[in-house]
């Protein structure tokens, strides 16, 4: 509790999410903790005097590789030193990929079509960020989401000295890069289909695990495994 400052003190909050993934909570100027400050003060955010591209700053720090940022409800940035892209939904929820301002930040293309979940999982699982045009803006579906999300460089992760010691620490994980992203499973059991299937998500387990139990399909995954 002694890393802890006050609330009433403190402007930002941060931590880390699986290590290779950082979370970054800030107070609104005016309305303290109970209103989060929008997309456009993050751009324009009040510190001692002057006024700060939270982003901007934050894309220019060596061990950050993307920051994500919500800019309404159907729109997250992605900003990278390199460029900003938008990753915005249409009414269909279908998802669009388009660069706003210098370079590709994730290597998609200047501009995607509309896409659905599975289209762009399909689309983009060869590349160096696979599913990262779906993964990212679910980051900001939950209420208590953080203002800013950080996704780290490589060979950098965001631990602290005061968290769990690992002095012969070898991996890390939380990231959205190829190798954090993809693995393999082996499954067998009753109902299970002799197949290699492409690709998935984690997600797409529960799906199997709910039709198993005939329970409602309320997760956000798709049922790939029972014949």
């Amino acid at each position: 509790t002694d890393l802890l400052a006050p609330a009433e003190s403190a402007t930002s909050a941060a931590l880390s999410n699986g290590r290779r993934s950082g979370v970054i909570y800030l107070r609104h100027p005016s309305e303290g903790w109970r209103k989060s400050p929008g997309y456009r003060l993050l751009r324009n955010y009040p510190h001692k005097g002057r006024r700060i591209d939270l982003v901007k700053l934050l894309t220019e720090e060596p061990g950050v590789k993307h920051v994500y940022a919500k800019k309404d409800a159907n729109t997250v940035l992605v900003a990278s030193q390199e460029g900003e892209a938008e990753i915005q939904r249409d009414p269909e929820d279908r998802l669009r990929y388009r660069v706003v301002k210098g370079n590709d930040p994730l290597g998609y293309g200047e501009e995607t079509e509309w896409l659905t979940e599975e289209e762009w999982l399909k689309a983009s699982y060869d590349s160096e960020y696979p599913d990262a045009a779906v993964q990212i803006p679910l980051l900001f579906k939950s209420k208590l989401a953080g203002d800013i999300f950080l996704n780290a460089a490589p060979g950098w992760d965001f631990w602290e000295p005061w968290d769990i010691p690992y002095p012969r620490l070898r991996a890390s994980h939380g990231g959205l890069t190829r190798e954090e992203m993809v693995t393999f499973l082996l499954i067998r059991g009753p109902g299970i289909k002799q197949a290699t299937i492409e690709y998935g998500r984690i997600t797409d387990l529960y799906a199997t695990l709910a039709r198993y139990l005939d329970l409602p399909p309320t997760s956000h995954g798709t049922e790939r495994l029972l014949s």
